[in-house]
């Protein structure tokens, strides 16, 4: 049995290596954990599966073993989309390979200022971050293809909110994180930006990978929510037992750092330092909770106004890019995080157009309650589930 002392130190040394690195290895389906309905945590269900009272536990996936290739690729996407924006640019862009012939991994990073054509019917130059707010992460994972020569197998992407919000509940401190790994502050700009990134990520899964073995399947399940990719859960489960066999995270020089396109020049390798609290105290990330605040209120507001009004799918479609989002994971303060949270739940629960699924949101939103002991909002999200089941 882990204190909580102990679990908030497995769980912050776990999500400092998911972060940048292995998202898409913890596609790793929630255990059924309690038989009784006062203390459940709900599974996520297939996709052909209803929920109703005599399946209200979930349902476990089929537990299959894929021979997997000898390589694989998988493209890191972290999106920086702030604030209802559903055309997100590409601020990090890291392709991890694995050869498991020659028991190699590589780390190919590719500069979010990296300049591309537009179109093969324009001269038009930009950089690849724009690219991917103007054609979509599909369309720029097949440039990325071309800057790199490496077909990505499977894309795993992370917004801008739901890494904040990921920090914060494992116990990381976010500005410094963030600022760390998005810090241009130096000669070689975007270039050196990109190659911290890929140390932060060799740092964290030489130190820390071992430390996952010990994480329980409730919070793997947290983390997976987090992330939007289309690596299969039985992929998954099978790629992250090769990576632990195959002792990378013991060996350093197992490990390869290359950029694309190259700078032809020597890059320093600079770790994330250890930080305090004081950012918390920094009075621009003051300001910033506060006009977040004042934006989530008036984004509710306009919502409630629309559905009083009868006008449901405008309603939805005002928060559907936020909520999507997960934006309330931004604000610091829990009881007002977990409150918007609550009521952008409500409000796309009564308007959306997918009634499939609602009971599956619903679920999520009991998980992540349940799992970070909010139990006062466990009830509420259990009183919606009752209403759509």
């Amino acid at each position: 049995m882990y204190t909580e002392c102990a679990m908030r130190r497995i769980l912050t040394v776990f999500f400092t290596l998911i972060f940048l690195l292995t998202s898409s290895f913890i596609l790793i389906s929630v255990s059924q954990v309690s038989a009784s309905k006062e203390n459940l945590i709900v599974s996520p269900l297939p996709n052909d599966l209803k929920i109703n009272s005599n399946n209200y536990n979930g349902a476990k996936p089929i537990n299959l073993r894929p021979v997997l290739k000898n390589k694989i690729n998988i493209l890191f996407l972290g999106l920086d989309g702030r604030r209802g924006d559903s055309h997100p640019r590409c601020d990090a862009i890291h392709l991890i390979s694995f050869d498991f012939d020659k028991n190699l991994m590589t780390i190919t990073s590719v500069p979010r200022g990296t300049e591309i054509q537009l179109s093969q019917n324009t001269q038009d130059i930009d950089y690849i971050s724009n690219y991917c707010h103007y054609f979509g992460t599909d369309a720029a994972s097949a440039q990325i293809e071309k800057i790199t020569g490496l077909h990505p197998d499977y894309t795993v992407k992370l917004g801008f909110s739901q890494t904040l919000g990921i920090f914060r509940n494992l116990n990381i401190p976010t500005t410094p994180t963030l600022q760390f790994l998005r810090s241009r502050a130096n000669p070689f700009g975007d270039f050196q930006r990109t190659h911290n990134q890929a140390v932060f990520i060799k740092d964290m899964f030489t130190k820390n990978f071992d430390t996952f073995e010990n994480i329980p399947d409730l919070f793997k399940y947290l983390i997976y929510k987090m992330v939007d990719t289309n690596m299969p859960y039985d992929v998954a489960k099978e790629l992250l037992s090769q990576i632990k066999n195959s002792q990378k995270s013991k060996n350093p020089d197992l490990i390869k750092l290359s950029l694309k396109p190259d700078l032809l020049l020597p890059l320093k390798d600079i770790h994330l330092a250890n930080s305090d609290n004081n950012w918390i105290n920094d009075a621009e990330f003051k300001e910033y909770q506060d006009n977040l605040n004042i934006y989530l209120k008036t984004l509710l507001d306009g919502a409630d106004t629309f559905i009083k009004s009868g006008k449901n799918a405008s309603a939805f479609n005002l928060i559907k890019t936020p909520f999507s989002q997960q934006i309330w994971s931004q604000l610091e303060n829990e009881r007002l995080r977990n409150n918007y949270h609550f009521r952008l739940l409500k409000y796309y629960l009564q308007t959306s157009p997918d009634n499939e699924n609602l009971a599956a949101v619903i679920s999520d939103f009991i998980n992540e309650m349940a799992i970070t002991h909010q139990d006062d909002f466990k009830n509420k999200g259990e009183i919606l589930l009752n209403t759509v089941i």
